[in-house]
């Protein structure tokens, strides 16, 4: 999955509106009739997934809800730019309906496949090549609307398997337990690793 996403979310939550630098993806025309501009809530449903020609786990995920505005806070704030400062991107197709990506990096290339299916939709299709090997993503996203008042970054649906295991997940940890050992840090690991614990069970409200 992690070889999915950055690249997938560099691409949908490139601001509409702000030039992009060199070293951030272009923002394609066909943005800019989507309904909510990628302010919001988009459903990222994964169509089909694979790693080194197989099936990958990250195809049974499950459909995933993003609320654009806090996942890009942290960059807004720190200043960091929108796609990874090392890489170069450049934009082969742009029309209203389709663009064509490319993703440069010292370390792997990326090529992205964007088609407008409505206002709301947009398949997007993406082939990974890195020192992990190769791997390949069809996802479909859609716009749901305005983010809830206090809703997660990223969420999954609370009858998936995803949400199951999460919860499996914090309900065995026990940060008190964890911590025995902590020493001085005792303070510091419980409130760690009980901020991890509510970050599981936001993932799936």
């Amino acid at each position: 999955m992690r070889t999915f996403i950055p690249a997938a979310l560099a691409i949908l939550l490139a601001a509409p509106l702000a030039p992009a630098r060199a070293d951030e993806p272009p923002v394609p025309k066909l943005y800019q009739g989507l309904a909510g501009h990628q302010k919001g809530q988009w459903r990222m449903e994964i169509l089909e997934a694979e790693r080194d020609g197989r099936s990958s786990p990250a195809g049974r995920m499950g459909a995933i809800t993003l609320c654009t505005e806090n996942l890009l806070k942290p960059r807004e704030e720190n200043g960091r730019p929108r796609g990874r400062s090392d890489c170069k991107y450049a934009l082969d197709k742009d029309t209203a309906d389709e663009a064509v990506i490319h993703a440069t990096c010292p370390d792997s290339t990326s090529e992205v496949h964007l088609t407008r299916e409505s206002d709301k939709a947009v398949l997007m299709q993406v082939e990974h090549k890195g020192r992990g090997g190769e791997s390949a993503m069809k996802a479909r996203y859609t716009y749901l609307g305005a983010c809830r008042e206090g809703q997660n970054a990223m969420s999954f649906d609370k009858d998936s398997e995803t949400c199951k295991r999460l919860r499996e997940r914090a309900g065995a940890m026990d940060p008190e337990q964890a911590c025995a050992n902590a020493g001085a840090q005792h303070e510091q690991c419980v409130a760690r690793l009980s901020a991890a614990v509510a970050q599981m069970k936001a993932m799936c409200q």
